[in-house]
């Protein structure tokens, strides 16, 4: 037996649209021709794949197993058809990142040094500022990508995409978790990045235990955020990758262990921008990094 790959695309093609004249449709061949690749495609297997009604079409027993093969097949071909489509970056390219300082400084580092292998001459900009001023940047397409874990209401020329879930704590220091002050003074960032914001999720958990709870002392700067806390100046949501020696050695304490406070480090892009590379390469490795604490 040796099977036709182009009645088995065009077997898949029918399978997942559910309909010859929606899958004809697709593949802009008529309808009459392709119902005859399908016959023929069963006559090589001496199998029935599809059962055929006027209202439907359904897959048989083989049909399904058919299927999942075919889709795992063409799923990745599929894949590879976008891959071998991002266009190869110059060695001397720069690249232009606008990003957090916590990401900057805590995740970055690492997925450029496996960059830097790939591309040993590219040159990285990495800038930081607020959410609000990187999207900005994005529209003049003064950045090729930015890296966001909040992103104010973008315009229709930006688009974002969730990369990977992180987890956060609300901590306070060891040395004030009795302190009534300090449980009360939440250091927020959210406001900065965007003024508008009027939405702090964190803050309205915290509020359920402690209601007297309120914004205290406002930065986009995660690390201040964390020299902040340990002054005792109040409590901060932080991601566990800033936290891991701290929450280990237990000189910072959990104020809501029982939550998962997950949040989506994003993607965002001019709608225009062609994806490289250097693009994939650090999404790629930003994908494997361990979103909570180990």
């Amino acid at each position: 037996m040796s099977l036709n790959l182009l009645h088995l695309r065009y077997f898949y093609t029918v399978a997942r649209e559910g309909s010859f004249t929606r899958a004809a449709g697709r593949l802009k061949i008529a309808q009459p021709a392709l119902s005859k690749m399908i016959r023929q495609l069963e006559a090589s297997v001496d199998r029935e794949l599809l059962v055929r009604s006027k209202k439907e079409i359904t897959l048989t027993a083989f049909g399904q197993r058919a299927f999942e093969y075919c889709r795992t097949i063409y799923e990745s071909a599929d894949e590879l058809e976008r891959v071998l489509q991002i266009p190869e970056i110059s060695a001397f390219d720069t690249v232009k990142i606008g990003t957090s300082d916590a990401v900057a400084s805590r995740l970055l580092p690492s997925a450029l040094k496996s960059l830097r292998e790939k591309a040993p001459n590219l040159r990285p900009v990495i800038h930081t500022g607020t959410s609000k001023e990187i999207c900005l940047s994005l529209e003049r397409r003064a950045l090729d990508f930015a890296l966001l874990f909040y992103t104010p209401n973008i315009s229709g020329r930006l688009q974002s995409t969730d990369l990977k879930g992180f987890r956060f704590h609300l901590v306070v220091d060891k040395k004030f978790k009795n302190n009534s002050e300090v449980l009360q003074s939440f250091i927020g960032s959210r406001e900065v990045d965007d003024e508008s914001s009027h939405r702090f999720p964190t803050l309205s958990k915290w509020r359920k235990i402690n209601s007297a709870a309120q914004i205290q002392y406002s930065t986009n700067s995660l690390p201040a955020h964390l020299e902040m806390v340990k002054q005792g100046l109040g409590i901060s949501v932080l991601p566990a990758f800033m936290l891991e020696k701290e929450l280990k050695r237990g000189d910072l304490i959990d104020l809501l262990p029982n939550e998962n406070l997950f949040f989506q480090l994003k993607l965002v892009t001019h709608r225009d921008y062609k994806s490289t590379n250097v693009h994939e390469t650090l999404l790629t490795f930003l994908k494997r990094q361990p979103d909570v604490l180990r």
